[in-house]
């Protein structure tokens, strides 16, 4: 289950990028999703680069708390160089 770190980030993110943490979990569903490292110096992250069911491409940065629990730290579409690696990778 995926859920976001604070309301705070998930209400940034919606106003920022305009993708609720919600839409952003469902990349986790996508088959083809792909890992990157997304770690900084304080904690290890992983990025998550995947379709929502309404076929947007997303690059959601998160944490693997639990085998089931993600913890969500920030969502937003991928870009061009993102979706290269997605699509040929």
């Amino acid at each position: 289950m995926a859920k976001p770190s604070n309301g705070r980030e998930a209400a940034a993110s919606l106003r920022k990028h305009r993708v609720s943490f919600e839409k952003a979990g469902e990349v986790f569903f996508d088959s083809f999703v792909r890992l990157a490292d997304a770690g900084s110096q304080s904690e290890a992250r992983e990025a998550a680069i995947g379709l929502t069911e309404d076929w947007a491409l997303l690059f959601v940065v998160h944490i693997v708390r639990q085998p089931d629990a993600i913890r969500i730290i920030s969502a937003r579409p991928a870009t061009a160089l993102e979706r290269k690696h997605y699509e040929y990778e």
